[in-house]
């Protein structure tokens, strides 16, 4: 993987985590053993107002965003490389880290999904 391509799953693993966080307490809540736990996290997403549009919309919209821009950008640039059974292909440079960000990419347009349609439903 290329420098760049790192930072960006980093980046994108760090704007998915408050929002990946309390949907697995809200999933897990139902646990005995986690009930603690759990009830601690969701009660400091709701006492807090800020949290509903910052950690939960805002910071995986732009995790979304980031990865759309990746790939977009990706797929414009092509380079001519030779393949290892000595064949000229014409490839993305950095194609090889593409499905990490698509399969990021993608959980967070899930996870964002799942939060607007439960905002929807209330």
């Amino acid at each position: 993987m290329t420098a760049s391509r790192t930072r960006i799953l980093v980046l994108q693993w760090a704007l998915l985590g408050p929002l990946t966080l309390f949907l697995a307490a809200i999933a897990a809540r139902r646990l005995p053993l986690l009930l603690g736990l759990c009830g601690r996290i969701i009660g400091w997403y709701v006492t807090r107002f800020w949290t509903l549009p910052v950690l939960l919309l805002v910071l995986p919209g732009i995790a979304l965003v980031t990865g759309l821009v990746t790939l977009s950008f990706e797929s414009n640039r092509t380079s001519v490389r030779k393949s290892g059974d000595g064949l000229w292909t014409a490839a993305p440079p950095g194609s090889e880290n593409r499905p990490a960000i698509v399969a990021t990419t993608a959980l967070g347009a899930a996870l964002l999904a799942v939060v607007i349609l439960h905002m929807l439903e209330y």
